[in-house]
């Protein structure tokens, strides 16, 4: 619902929990992108299925492309259970079943701050092609809404989830 220029009461803002972020850097091209405010930096997702699939895909990339690692993080008990099809003290017996409950709990993977998914909202963007509604918004509306609109751009996708990383 966009306001005339005399309320000037429409923003076009990204919420995190409810609270407007204000976003510092975006930065892309890893599992998840990351939106930094300040000092915090937010994990972003499409949803918690993609977010979860990127964790799970973190994972089998460490397994497959730095296995040293992987070893010390699992433990080489629990990768010889795996190796011998034993479940381990999560009900695990492979490589896929770890991957299979990591894609489930994607917090466990991108929220180091407190391991918990925070819901992202926005509010709804104008349409940039209707001249008259375009027309009744002030600049600084306009440019809100621009910055809105080229962040989904960047991204690919409109954030519905956050993890909070520091």
């Amino acid at each position: 619902m966009t306001q005339t220029k005399e309320t000037g009461t429409q923003t076009f803002q990204l919420y995190i929990d409810g609270e407007p972020i204000e976003w510092d850097d975006v930065t892309t091209g890893s599992y998840l992108p990351t939106l930094s405010e300040g000092r915090c930096e937010y994990y972003v997702a499409e949803s918690s299925d993609s977010a979860g699939e990127a964790a799970a895909e973190y994972w089998r990339d460490m397994a497959c492309h730095d296995r040293r690692e992987f070893a010390c993080i699992i433990g080489e008990t629990r990768l010889v259970q795996w190796a011998l099809g034993e479940s381990d003290s999560f009900g695990i017996s492979s490589l896929d079943d770890f991957l299979e409950v990591t894609a489930t709990v994607p917090e466990e993977q991108w929220a180091g701050y407190d391991f918990s998914e925070r819901k992202v909202t926005h509010d709804k963007l104008p349409d940039f092609d209707d001249a008259e509604a375009m027309a009744s918004l002030t600049a600084e509306q306009v440019a809100q809404a621009e910055r809105l609109r080229d962040l989904f751009d960047e991204l690919g996708f409109t954030p519905t989830v956050a993890y909070r990383h520091n």
